[in-house]
């Protein structure tokens, strides 16, 4: 139901920012998660920028997150912009690379991740980035339906800058 969900957004949606949040929303709403967020890198700085978010979005407040070489660059949400490949982390509060953000997700109850590359025009411009409630959540099949909707999302970005190049 998320797939198809999101996948009507796509064709809907004529804005980026617009499918950001819808993504979010269905994740959270009907994925079950606890939240979901989407991260831009900003290319002269390595900083990932939250653009959208549903859930339990408290967590993010003041988080910091890049993809420099530093701690809060080796997260699951900077390897995956990094590495161009998805990072699931199926138990985030005993991973050491998830040391900066796990007090913050202990209190906000978050305990599996996943984040899942985002590309327009074959550059990793960022990641989608979801959480479960419960510890080992992610399993090969529900990455697999991840990694297509990544897809997914990444054309549609495609197609909005091809869209925008034709008006």
């Amino acid at each position: 139901s998320v797939l198809s969900a999101i996948n009507h957004a796509i064709v809907h949606t004529g804005d980026r920012d617009a499918l950001f949040r819808d993504f979010c929303r269905v994740a959270v709403r009907l994925g079950g998660f606890r939240l979901a967020w989407v991260g831009l890198v900003d290319p002269e700085t390595g900083a990932v920028n939250i653009v959208a978010a549903d859930g339990e979005t408290a967590y993010l407040d003041g988080i910091r997150a890049s993809v420099n070489q530093e701690p809060e660059g080796m997260g699951p949400t900077g390897t995956t912009i990094r590495e161009g490949r998805s990072y699931i982390c199926n138990d985030f509060l005993s991973t050491s690379i998830t040391k900066p953000w796990q007090g913050r997700a202990r209190a906000h109850g978050l305990f599996s991740s996943a984040s899942i590359a985002i590309r327009n025009d074959q550059q990793v411009i960022g990641a989608l980035t979801l959480y479960a409630a419960e510890k080992a959540f992610f399993d090969a099949q529900q990455v697999e339906l991840l990694e297509r909707l990544g897809d997914d999302v990444s054309f549609a970005l495609d197609n909005l800058v091809l869209k925008d190049r034709v008006r």
